[in-house]
């Protein structure tokens, strides 16, 4: 009797439908009609869109609520019992919260009460809809397939438009700012695009050489300081999480060389060399630079919007008294829009936020839950590729705001919250993947369902 290849195994599966793979892949009633599938749709093309439908963005919560409620009433696989009572206990623990700190109005005086109470029921309502999503919908090799896809297709379209207005002179799709038209796509600024471009070059590298051009040309075009410091924080702490004895050791190697070269280029540039270039990704390197020199200076030399923000909203959360209780949640949005209608001073990071609605307290459980998350995350190499940079995005930068910090609120809740469930396909047995470029292996998640190229 005649055996199969490996390569006419793969051809048969790579002929498959899109269906026939997700079930295969144990997504099990996840087909391209069904409530998971469009719960992670809307999940992540909401967040890849919010350029040109900022305003259309909450449809998120109302989708996923009618897709929870549908599920619920089905009684299909996807709503087990585990997952529903999850999904009412993260409800009544955020309502909770948010009625405590607004009965006890620990918050300061700038802005209307009722503006710190809207605020507060768009906190319970977004990150309720996470953890439905979490709790009811999240199969995790739909979630890669969904997110890769997604995003690639929006790089595509954002490279496309910056190159069409480079060459035309016309403005499509792009930021305009710093004299420069700069990767923006269906993002609202360059920025927002450190977390998306650095999960792309992740996923590139464990299996798609291409996919790590086309993430390459839109970090040169997006000409960002916060994508450059997003890629450069991530894939050694993604390797060193992940990868074998062999590949920390390089890690270590390489760190070892790039960061005292690194720093002797800080000390030595002169950012108005940079700044000043026609070269858009050389400002960004000089824009970088003055951010940093900003840093070391405290302030007196330089320039870094971010660092006087965050300095202003520390000033603001000690001369209030909120450096232990905060003044509640989302009420720091409330507050700099009401005392700095110029928004120069508002949170440019997640911990920042926390720190001005639940004190140092929020900050410290938010550190030990974000460690405790990524450190559980790294059997889920796949997984980690794409939330990893999410969570160090939002350390550092706050484009996109609450829609951003939603994937590191996910990673929390499946991750350190013990949510997270193995999926068939991987636990199943198939053998080690081929790889075009050598990347990670531990863990059991495969790089892709059955028959995906």
């Amino acid at each position: 009797m005649t055996g199969y290849s490996g390569e006419q195994v793969r051809a048969v599966w790579g002929r498959a439908t899109w269906a026939a793979r997700a079930r295969a892949a144990g997504a099990g009633w996840a087909r391209p009609d069904g409530p998971a599938a469009a719960a992670t749709w809307l999940v992540v093309l909401l967040f890849l869109t919010l350029g040109v439908g900022r305003d259309y963005a909450y449809l998120q919560d109302g989708g996923l609520a009618l897709l929870g409620v549908a599920a619920v009433a089905l009684r299909r696989r996807t709503a087990p019992r585990p997952g529903i009572r999850r999904a009412a206990l993260a409800g009544a623990v955020l309502a909770a919260i948010a009625g405590a700190y607004l009965a006890a109005r620990l918050g300061p005086s700038p802005g209307t009460p009722r503006s710190y109470d809207i605020e507060a029921l768009y906190f319970v309502v977004t990150y309720l809809a996470v953890c439905l999503f979490a709790a009811l919908f999240y199969r995790e090799d739909l979630f890669v397939v969904v997110y890769r896809r997604a995003a690639t297709g929006a790089l595509f379209i954002a490279v496309a438009c910056c190159l069409a207005s480079l060459m035309t002179g016309r403005p499509i799709l792009v930021s305009q700012s710093h004299g420069a038209l700069r990767l923006s796509g269906t993002m609202t600024e360059p920025s927002a695009w450190a977390p998306v471009l650095t999960s792309l070059v992740l996923l590139a590298l464990r299996r798609r050489a291409w996919l790590l051009l086309l993430a390459a040309v839109g970090m040169v075009l997006a000409a960002s300081p916060v994508c450059f410091l997003v890629l450069a924080g991530t894939v050694p702490a993604y390797y060193l999480l992940t990868g074998t004895r062999r590949q920390r050791v390089a890690v270590f190697l390489v760190m070892s060389t790039v960061i005292p070269a690194a720093v002797l280029f800080v000390q030595t540039a002169r950012p108005g060399q940079y700044i000043h270039s026609h070269n858009a990704p050389e400002a960004a390197v000089g824009r970088l630079l003055s951010g940093l020199d900003n840093v070391k200076s405290d302030g007196r030399s330089g320039h870094n919007t971010r660092f006087a923000s965050t300095r202003g909203v520390i000033s603001a959360v000690r001369a209030d008294g909120l450096l232990v209780t905060g003044a509640g949640p989302a009420a720091d949005i409330t507050y700099f829009r009401s005392e700095f209608p110029s928004g120069a001073v508002q949170p440019h990071a997640l911990w920042v936020s926390v720190l001005f609605d639940f004190g140092a307290g929020g900050v410290a459980l938010l550190a030990i839950l974000m460690v405790v998350a990524v450190w559980r995350m790294r059997a889920r190499p796949l997984v980690l590729a794409i939330l990893l940079p999410f969570f160090v995005a939002s350390l550092i930068n706050s484009a996109e705001e609450a829609f951003g910090y939603q994937f590191v609120v996910l990673g929390i809740v499946l991750f350190a919250f013990g949510w997270a469930q193995p999926s068939r396909a991987a636990n199943s047995s198939r053998g080690p993947l081929r790889a075009t470029v050598p990347g990670p292996v531990r863990g059991s998640a495969p790089d892709s369902l059955p028959g995906e190229p």
